[in-house]
């Protein structure tokens, strides 16, 4: 991870390059605070940004959304925009390292400190049990535009 705005330079987010290794899962989870948008600028990510019918604890790639939207392949180009509350997920499937642009905002804490939502990816990632109230509609988008 490469940090490119930080909390020094911005009071609203963060931004980071990211390598995401083969084989790397960060699992479903959801932040109720801050969302996160996802620019992959190389290789490829399946990526989850939704709120599934059912929130198994297996697997989140086959979630399935209301509409029928499933977890994408992110290719060069792809934009994921995840709202506060929405389930989301990101992995490389492939045998090649992915990059992608991450971009959190900022957030303040019940105790009225800043944080930043990629401080919890770990603890997070295991929690798909609370519900969405905000997301529910297509947050992923692709375009051959970079």
């Amino acid at each position: 991870m490469t940090f490119k705005v930080t909390g020094t330079h911005s009071r609203m987010a963060s931004s980071f390059e990211v390598v995401v290794p083969p084989g790397f899962d960060v699992g479903a989870h959801v932040h109720t605070r801050s969302e996160e948008l996802f620019y992959v600028l190389e290789g490829e990510l399946d990526v989850l940004a939704f709120e599934p019918r059912v929130r198994t604890p297996d697997n989140w790639k086959h979630w399935e959304s209301r509409s029928g939207t499933r977890v994408v392949r992110a290719t060069p180009g792809t934009v994921i925009v995840v709202p506060p509350g929405c389930p989301h997920a990101f992995a490389n499937p492939t045998d090649t390292p992915a990059k992608m642009f991450f971009q959190a905002s900022r957030h303040r804490t019940t105790n009225g400190t800043s944080t930043n939502s990629w401080r919890s990816w770990a603890a997070a990632a295991r929690r798909t049990t609370r519900r969405s109230r905000n997301c529910g509609r297509d947050t992923t988008s692709s375009s051959s535009h970079r």
